[in-house]
């Protein structure tokens, strides 16, 4: 957002050129993000399998009614516990391979199963334009459940915006301020970018 601020370029222009430059950059990064989302979107949709996309992206249209204002580093997707196998099989079809080290292969083994119930995210990744993109798979919002809303509750209560043609589901504001306050808990309240989203939520 500081590259908008003309003055810049009067009193610090080869400053506001550097700016201008990572801005420009990191907007193409993040409308390949969008490009991506709005595929992903359309596959699952087409598969019948319900989606939630959060953070990054829907979360800069929810706030400031734009795809690019707010930096999008991953993708982080939710979907119910029981497809996550099926969102996995279909994320790799699409040239996505999950990251060594995270859960077991065999997510229907003793151990896999044990590790679905006590974490809640898988990350996979592929490279696209030369760029690298991270898909965080969420089958939960935190890894303690206890009574934290299930998948069912969110869907119920999703927002939907629009990239391009296709419609995108993304978790409702008052739910998007609970995960980002959930957030902001594991970093001991010390990370700005985050304290930052659930201030402007």
């Amino acid at each position: 957002f500081i590259s908008e601020y003309k003055n810049i370029n009067i009193y610090l222009p080869e400053l506001f050129l550097k700016i201008k430059l990572i801005a420009r950059e990191q907007k193409v990064r993040t409308l390949i993000k969008a490009n991506t989302i709005k595929n992903i979107s359309q596959i699952f949709q087409y598969e019948k399998i319900p989606l939630l996309i959060f953070k990054g992206i829907p979360l800069s249209l929810q706030i400031n009614n734009t795809l690019t204002s707010r930096v999008c580093r991953d993708i982080d997707i939710l979907v119910k516990e029981e497809n996550i196998i099926d969102s996995i099989n279909l994320l790799k079809i699409n040239g996505f391979k999950r990251i060594n080290g995270y859960m077991p292969n065999n997510l229907k083994s003793i151990s896999g199963r044990y590790s679905v119930k006590v974490r809640n995210e898988l990350p996979l990744s592929r490279t696209i334009f030369n760029q690298k993109q991270i898909i965080d798979l969420h089958w939960s919002l935190c890894k303690n459940r206890g009574d934290f809303p299930d998948f069912e509750e969110f869907w119920e209560r999703k927002e939907s915006y629009n990239i391009g043609d296709q419609e995108i589901y993304t978790l409702d504001i008052s739910d998007a301020f609970l995960y980002s306050c959930i957030n902001s808990a594991k970093d001991n309240w010390d990370n700005t970018r985050i304290l930052s989203s659930g201030s402007d939520l």
